[in-house]
């Protein structure tokens, strides 16, 4: 079936684009001085937990989509970015 394909890279593409957005705003909260917290958590909040919102859908559909293992590795790939994102977000707030 080539529609199961295609959506299959289009749910593989938006998995690793997410991933991408997850480490990224991860990082990017190394790389700034420290802040104190404040009431509102702030962009880097939000944008991490709309993406962590959207990854597992996606996750899922890629994984329903998905025709052999070796085509899985965006799967891993976002399994893992959303682990590491998770460790790095607990290291930035338990310093």
């Amino acid at each position: 079936m080539p529609q199961h394909d295609g959506m299959y890279r289009l749910f593989s593409g938006l998995m690793l684009f997410l991933s991408a957005v997850l480490l990224a705003d991860v990082a990017s909260g190394f790389l700034g001085p420290r802040q104190p917290p404040t009431a509102d958590e702030g962009t880097q909040a939000h944008i991490f937990q709309i993406a962590i919102a959207l990854m597992f859908p996606i996750w899922l559909a890629a994984l329903v989509t998905t025709r052999s293992v070796r085509a899985a590795w965006p799967l891993a790939v976002g399994a893992a970015s959303v682990i590491v994102s998770f460790a790095a977000v607990y290291a930035l707030e338990h310093p």
